[in-house]
């Protein structure tokens, strides 16, 4: 017997406040969305922006009975309607609401003119669209942080409204003698997050809620199958789709790891030219770290001199050349010092006389990434040398990276551990409809089909879409990756905290 749940989009208009646009959503134009992950390479573990798209009506047949009531520029617009603004997409299949996708409006166009319907086409992004555009430039060092703590960290540093409506994380699994030692000038959140969650080789996406979850590598590990799944259910159009190239198969895995090297007493930043400052203005001066001896190598930095110290750190003359009076006692400097950049807010405090600034420097203990180390797992496969090279920024355990190596082989020697998609219609059975509206990326599933020769091939979930036409109609697919069970050691585990030669991946787990 068929299933159905209805599908509607809210927005907050007001903050706090959810309201259903209702039939203003215009059903025959569908309701589209995604979330997670884009592709199942080993080196993907953040997930991208996901996206929301629909239509409203934005002539008199809508609720407020005003053309251009979804025209963000008309004198009529609805109150509150505007970028930026919360929504979400929920469906209830009769036993509550569930929260399949929520995110901003970011795109608002209105279609003009007499000939055609009136209509308002919106797009919305996730959380991780706005970790996409937010900069993460003024991060204090970080010195033995676990990855928890370095993700918390970055999102801490981000404007508010950048910010995620919630955030989840599991239990630490490492720790991190240095890390953000190469976060300077014009680097996003979602890179650091990045090279935070794959050094760590977690997942870190968004939530049906909206929640920036981060899983840690044991608890993927210790995934169980939530739902198996036969050829029955799967759709006949791209329904489930395998790979039919070699692209994603990798019989050498090597993986670098960077142990950090510390150095007191360093200048980390030296201003070079002149910099003037008119009398009672003031100057912002933002610069990044550099080895003293290569300044096109860029460093990381901690434990600064500051307040940083007239004469030897700053001096300020009448003239650019540095002749001229001395008039470093009319500088007044604030420092910001920061994980690889500083920021220096100076002052001429004089009302009279144009100070030149002809030194400016920060001191404190660099920290060197010069020495990385890489580990390689290699099995000969008639296929040839398939190599995969995973870079781990801030990892220094090289029984670790080892391991991981062993791993990844092992999750990526061959095609028949693989399946891309698993596409499927809700409405079939209340079981299918509850696999649409309940499982959640880093979910895994069993799968078996005939023609593929796939038979009870564990994956996991790392992207879901979802679609709804005519207002209820609904459409699943799952994007998926290999999920390999019994090749490490994880304490406390009835199977996987056996020690097996053969098989326990200590340094990994």
């Amino acid at each position: 017997m068929s299933v159905a749940a209805s599908v509607r989009i809210d927005a907050q208009f007001s903050p706090g406040v959810w309201t259903d646009f209702g039939t203003d959503v215009i059903a025959d134009a569908g309701v589209r969305w995604r979330r997670g992950l884009a592709s199942n390479t080993p080196h993907d573990r953040v997930a991208q922006p996901g996206t929301l798209e629909f239509s409203l009506r934005n002539d008199k047949g809508n609720l407020g009975g005003t053309a251009g009531w979804y025209s963000p520029n008309h004198a009529s617009c609805r109150t509150g309607f505007t970028f930026g603004i919360p929504v979400r997409v929920v469906a209830n299949d009769g036993s509550g609401d569930k929260v399949l996708w929520r995110g901003r409006l970011r795109t608002i166009d209105p279609t003009p003119g007499k000939e055609l319907t009136p209509r308002t086409i919106c797009t919305a992004h996730d959380v991780i669209g706005d970790l996409v555009e937010a900069d993460v430039r003024s991060i204090a060092p970080q010195v033995s942080q676990t990855e928890v703590q370095l993700l918390q960290a970055v999102i801490a540093a981000l404007p508010t409204d950048a910010q995620p409506p919630a955030t989840s994380y599991d239990t630490a699994v490492d720790t991190y003698p240095y890390a953000f030692d190469d976060i300077g000038g014009g680097v996003k959140a979602i890179e650091a997050l990045t090279r935070v969650t794959v050094s760590a080789q977690g997942l870190l996406y968004a939530k049906g809620d909206g929640t920036l979850r981060y899983d840690n590598r044991h608890s993927l590990t210790l995934r169980t199958s939530s739902a198996t799944i036969t050829e029955a259910s799967i759709l006949a159009d791209r329904g489930l789709v395998v790979p039919s190239t070699l692209t994603n198969i990798f019989n050498r895995v090597r993986v670098t790891i960077h142990p950090k090297t510390p150095a007191a007493a360093t200048v980390l930043f030296a201003l070079t030219g002149a910099q003037s400052v008119a009398p009672g203005q003031s100057v912002t001066i933002w610069g990044d770290y550099a080895d003293p001896t290569n300044s096109l190598k860029l460093i990381g930095g901690t434990s600064f001199t500051t307040p940083i110290v007239a004469t030897t750190d700053y001096l300020g003359n009448g003239q650019a050349d540095g002749s001229g009076a001395n008039l470093t006692s009319s500088l007044s400097i604030v420092t910001s010092a920061f994980a690889a950049s500083v920021k220096f807010v100076v002052t001429n405090t004089s009302t009279t006389q144009t100070v030149w600034i002809t030194k400016l420097q920060l001191r404190g203990t660099a920290i060197y990434d010069n020495a990385p180390q890489t580990f390689e797992s290699f099995t000969a496969q008639t296929y040839g040398d398939r190599p995969l090279d995973v870079d781990l920024t801030y990892q220094n355990d090289g029984l670790v990276a080892q391991d991981l190596a062993d791993y990844l082989k092992a999750q990526y020697l061959n095609l028949g551990d693989q399946i891309d998609e698993y596409a499927f219609d809700p409405q079939v059975s209340s079981t299918l409809m509850t696999q649409a509206l309940t499982r959640e990326i880093g979910d895994v599933i069993t799968l078996s089909e005939t023609i593929t020769g796939l038979s009870s091939v564990p994956a996991m979930i790392i992207g879901i879409e979802g679609s709804a036409a005519a207002g209820s109609w609904l459409r699943h697919r799952f994007y998926l990756a290999p999920k390999t069970v019994g090749s490490v050691f994880v304490f406390d585990d009835a199977v996987l905290g056996v020690f097996d030669a053969a098989d326990a991946r200590f340094g990994y787990a």
